[in-house]
């Protein structure tokens, strides 16, 4: 029997967390029918080592991938070139899964025919969990069209199990050597996608807080441009695609996707230590206004619409705002 559900693991110098990751992986009773792909981007520890001992006693489920440095898209990519599941998942290597819920997700893939699985998910902060609910009062368990979806859904890899055979269809690889590339990779799943079923079982662990994630403010104030890069590239891919999606509902959820993504710059731009390179944001929002401006149309930025029209007076005030709430909170 084939694997029913490949897992694509990125590691990166992941020798601290990788047991953790693959451990609660292979305990799940139905190892057999999984595929995971451990992605190895050029570490310079001993996660190569240790992955090895999984895969010399898992020889059937368990696959190491030595690769030269490319980033999170590079792996992603490298994994879905080789992948052979029905389904496939994403895992960061420095994240893991809860077992019993991968149980569950396995029992329900073997009788499903369906091309999004979403899946709640919990948040780990200094080991302090927080219950993620995704659905955004969406029916469970019945497989619905993009039409029959909440419009306030919003989509996260963390939640997502993805029929292989609509990854294939991908024409577009996933950005290398960028930040932020996993909002790319449910972009390009939606455009094929035709129906999304949603499950409340917790299956994915996402770790929060640790040095270094790309959602570190030091991250962001160093790779606010890979966002901008991304934001630019799946507008101009939405261009591409619009006129042969019939879905009116799933150009909405397309749009969104992206109108999520320039508020999240526009959030990070106010919390960034430095304001002075404010200029960056009024130029890319005026090539936006120049390429793009009947989608930008299409899009509510909320109170971020002010900063549109003075970047600078504007992101100033609101960081005044921002950090004299943050003294209040503190004095309070």
């Amino acid at each position: 029997m084939g694997k029913l559900l490949s897992i694509s693991i990125a590691t990166y110098n992941s020798a601290l967390v990788i047991n953790e990751c693959l451990d609660s992986i292979v305990k799940s009773k139905y190892i057999d029918l999984i595929e995971v792909l451990v992605i190895d981007d050029g570490s310079k520890d001993n996660t190569r080592d240790i992955v090895q001992t999984y895969v010399k006693k898992y020889p059937k489920s368990v696959f190491l991938v030595k690769k030269d440095n490319g980033g999170y898209g590079s792996t992603v990519n490298t994994s879905i070139q080789i992948a052979t599941g029905k389904y496939f998942k994403t895992v960061e290597g420095d994240d893991w899964v809860n077992t019993k819920g991968l149980d569950r997700l396995i029992e329900k893939l073997d009788k499903l025919d369906v091309d999004i699985i979403v899946n709640n998910y919990e948040e780990i902060v200094n080991d302090k969990k927080k219950y993620v609910d995704i659905n955004n009062r969406n029916q469970y368990n019945k497989i619905l069209n993009f039409n029959e979806i909440n419009k306030k859904q919003v989509f996260r890899i963390q939640s997502m199990t993805i029929k292989l055979d609509i990854i294939k269809l991908i024409k577009y690889k996933i950005s290398e050597h960028r930040f932020y590339v996993d909002s790319e990779y449910v972009f390009f799943s939606m455009i094929y996608a035709k129906n999304i079923i949603f499950l409340n079982d917790i299956v994915y662990q996402y770790r929060l807080g640790q040095d270094g994630q790309s959602v570190s403010i030091d991250n962001i104030s160093i790779h606010f441009k890979d966002l901008m890069y991304i934001i630019e590239k799946l507008l101009g891919i939405y261009c591409e695609v619009e006129d042969n999606i019939q879905d009116k509902s799933k150009k909405i959820y397309l749009i969104k996707n992206i109108n999520i993504l320039y508020r999240d710059l526009y959030h990070w731009f106010m919390i960034m230590k430095k304001i002075d390179n404010y200029k960056v944001l009024k130029d890319f929002d005026i090539r936006m206004n120049g390429l793009y401006s009947n989608h930008i149309k299409k899009m509510n930025f909320g109170y971020y619409r002010f900063i549109r029209i003075n970047h600078y007076i504007f992101l100033k005030l609101f960081r005044y705002i921002r950090n004299f709430r943050k003294i209040l909170s503190i004095k309070g």
